[in-house]
């Protein structure tokens, strides 16, 4: 059994355990189930803020289809 929050692996009969090391970042998007896209996702106001904004600051790089 694997008990990720307290960095720990035991065997199936609880007998032996062993102590096992992990980025604090990786561990803490384990426990919350993110991936790369998840954590994308989890500031999408911010880019969605950021791209209205540089739309009304920079009108040129919008991408447009032709008319």
């Amino acid at each position: 059994m694997v008990d990720l929050p307290a960095q720990q692996a035991r065997t199936v009969d609880g007998a032996r355990s062993f102590a096992f090391e992990i980025d604090t970042f990786r561990k803490e998007c384990l426990l919350g189930g993110l991936d790369e896209i998840g954590l994308t996702l989890a500031h999408a106001d911010a880019i969605r803020e950021f791209e209205s904004r540089r739309l009304t600051q920079q009108p040129w790089l919008a991408n447009r289809l032709a008319d």
